[in-house]
């Protein structure tokens, strides 16, 4: 069994009772690192809805920012606490990491392929501004996916769901059903309808799948895989960057 306590483990150094501190910095980084993609929303994605914010995208970022820190706090908070408990490895091994890197790479460019072929070429078409132009928004928006998405989906609530239900494998699903629910929030925040079109549940299907594959590579591989992957699932927006705008 892999000890989530070694060198290459990081923000797991140290005993119980400094969780809540460890929480809090891990929790105040990820929200940090979705500053870009949230003010990516306040100046390209909300004008488009007519919504005003004052005369600063900031109005609108700073709120955002401050919730979702309360969310990776807690997330982050209930990943300390209970991993150990379910005999999770954790963050995992970065010297594993480094050496899976290009089977991370090549899983990676399947999955783009497959959300491109089946889903965001006919996306594109009803929300372009999903898919920035700019290639700084682009690295934002991977950055907020990679980082502060799995902290939430797979440290906080993979974990938990494990701790719920007392099985790593109905965990999984719990925890990627419940970010597959996250499609209704995101085609209601773009201001599109819910009509169960073909873009929708396959919206819905690929993100449940997705899911399960992270979580499949969180409980066996470590947070730092799940991370990886989704990373290299950005590529998605590069796609759509030389292939449809």
């Amino acid at each position: 069994m892999y000890d989530a306590g070694n060198g290459n483990n990081l923000f797991l150094r140290g005993h119980f009772k400094t969780a809540p501190a460890r929480a809090f910095w891990l929790g105040l980084i990820s929200a940090v690192a979705a500053v870009p993609y949230f003010y990516y929303l306040a100046a390209k994605v909300m004008p488009l809805s007519g919504a005003v914010y004052g005369k600063s995208a900031w109005f609108l970022i700073l709120p955002q920012v401050m919730l979702l820190f309360l969310l990776c706090f807690l997330c982050s908070l209930g990943g300390y606490l209970f991993f150990r408990r379910q005999k999770l490895p954790g963050f995992g091994s970065l010297s594993r990491l480094a050496k899976d890197i290009p089977i991370l790479a090549a899983c990676g460019l399947v999955l783009t392929g497959a959300s491109y072929f089946l889903f965001d070429r006919y996306f594109f078409t009803l929300s372009p501004v999903s898919y920035p132009e700019n290639f700084f928004y682009i690295m934002a928006v991977v950055i907020k996916a990679a980082f502060t998405e799995e902290i939430i989906l797979r440290w906080g609530i993979t974990t938990l769901a494990i701790a719920l239900v007392k099985n790593r494998k109905w965990g999984v699903i719990l925890a990627s059903g419940a970010a597959s629910l996250l499609t209704f929030k995101y085609f209601k925040f773009i201001q599109i309808e819910i009509n169960w079109s073909y873009i929708f549940i396959v919206r819905f299907g690929l993100t449940f799948l997705f899911n399960l594959i992270l979580g499949y590579l969180f409980v066996t591989r470590g947070l730092f895989h799940s991370m990886g992957l989704k990373f290299f699932m950005g590529a998605r927006y590069i796609a759509a960057l030389a292939l449809l705008h």
